[in-house]
């Protein structure tokens, strides 16, 4: 933040003026830190979980693809509540390393973990596709690669659920929005901003439905 500055005048994360490259790079090379942030990113979505599960009905789907998952947290608890339910868990071969849960059974048996890269292809095959904190990481041009990866995989009337705060004046997001800028180049978006990328990628917003964690914002592939 001390170089706050140079982000809001480049456009770029002040992070790699400091640090000579990207976060993501960075941590990547540091396996304490890479440990300490999947960890943390982990526990934030175990805490999620009951939000999600409260706030949507997941029983129409049958294969829930999460894309940039982590360890699984989201994708378990989901599947954990709805035993008719497939799950692929896709995210970088480092991470999905760690989704041990998905890997022993019970829920090994219901889930494919799958490694790569969400530049770079998607999965296809879902009836439902998750992207929980992922965009607010990027740009809105690697935002709307991201997004369109995914609907090239997805059919037409698949679902895709981003689970993401929403940002609003006043509200804690403004402090986050201003994080992400400099540690990622990424940003807390709105409600319309959202629709924005989602109709510029092939999808159509559908409902926002307000959780006590992360906002869920539905659209359907078109």
């Amino acid at each position: 933040m001390g170089e706050l500055s140079e982000s809001v005048l480049s456009g770029k994360p002040s992070f790699d003026k400091i640090f000579g490259e990207s976060f993501f790079d960075w941590t990547s090379k540091r396996p304490e830190e890479n440990e300490r942030f999947a960890s943390s990113m982990h526990a934030a979505t175990v805490a999620a979980v009951p939000f999600v599960l409260q706030g949507w009905n997941f029983s129409a789907y049958r294969t829930i693809v999460d894309v940039g998952g982590g360890r699984g947290a989201l994708l378990s608890g989901i599947l954990a509540a709805y035993p008719h339910a497939h799950g692929v868990l896709y995210d970088l071969p480092a991470v999905v390393e760690g989704a041990h849960a998905l890997k022993t059974p019970p829920l090994s048996a219901r889930c494919t973990v799958s490694a790569g890269n969400f530049f770079d292809a998607v999965p296809q095959g879902g009836d439902l596709y998750l992207l929980r904190s992922i965009l607010h990481d990027w740009n809105d041009d690697l935002a709307l690669k991201i997004l369109r990866n995914c609907r090239y995989a997805m059919r037409p009337g698949a679902t895709l659920l981003i689970l993401e705060g929403l940002n609003q004046r006043g509200s804690a997001t403004e402090l986050l929005d201003l994080h992400m800028m400099v540690l990622t180049g990424g940003r807390e978006r709105s409600q319309r901003e959202y629709a924005d990328l989602l109709q510029r990628s092939g999808f159509k917003m559908g409902r926002v439905v307000m959780t006590g964690g992360p906002a869920i914002v539905e659209s359907s592939a078109v």
